[in-house]
């Protein structure tokens, strides 16, 4: 570290930046509201629900999953269909062998926490449309998702604890490939509830 400082002190002079003005072109709350015009416009009842997620990302999308079967199972009189935004970054704990990143984690997490009810899907996705060292800006899941890939031999706690949610979501064909953004602003999820 000091030697650092003692480069850093040769080769930078501070300089008056009282000069330069900075705009905030995009973070993830204008992504976030972005994503609630649109869907507005194709007729949800569209709430944003926070936007710094943050924590471990199967405990975050465990508890999510909680609340959004909270509100599903509410019986308000819905007359349009529900879409609940969330953002921000959450961090993944890397303990197993397998292929992913926090999106397609978040997305596992939330399906096993889903599993069965009907009604529910869910994006989960990088806003660089890069989801760890994959090739997929994260994945898409909703109630039947467990089941049906179970009945393919793949199971999703297993896949869940040797982080290989990429591969979960392959075999499932719900991965979200976009190709790189060349921005990043935080993650983003999306999740509907049918009426």
């Amino acid at each position: 570290v000091a030697r650092l400082e003692s480069i850093s002190k040769k080769k930078f002079k501070k300089s008056d930046l009282s000069k330069n003005q900075t705009f905030v072109i995009g973070n993830n709350l204008k992504s976030l509201k972005s994503a609630e015009e649109k869907a507005k416009e194709l007729g949800y009842d569209t709430q944003i629900l926070n936007s710094q997620l943050e924590g471990e990302t199967r405990f975050v999308a465990r508890d999510l999953a909680k609340e959004i079967i909270k509100i599903k199972n509410f019986n308000l009189p819905i007359n349009k269909p529900l879409c609940f935004i969330v953002g921000g970054e959450t961090s993944v704990k890397v303990k197993g062998k397998g292929l992913g990143g926090r999106n397609s984690e978040f997305a596992l997490s939330f399906a096993i926490g889903i599993r069965n009810e009907s009604k529910i899907s869910a994006l989960f996705a990088g806003t660089d449309g890069i989801d760890g060292p994959t090739r997929a800006a994260g994945a898409y899941c909703n109630g039947n998702t467990i089941t049906e890939v179970e009945k393919i031999g793949v199971n999703g706690e297993d896949k869940l604890l040797d982080n290989d949610s990429y591969t979960f979501f392959h075999e499932a064909g719900n991965l979200k490939i976009t190709g790189p953004s060349g921005t990043n602003v935080n993650d983003i999820g999306i999740i509907l509830i049918d009426k």
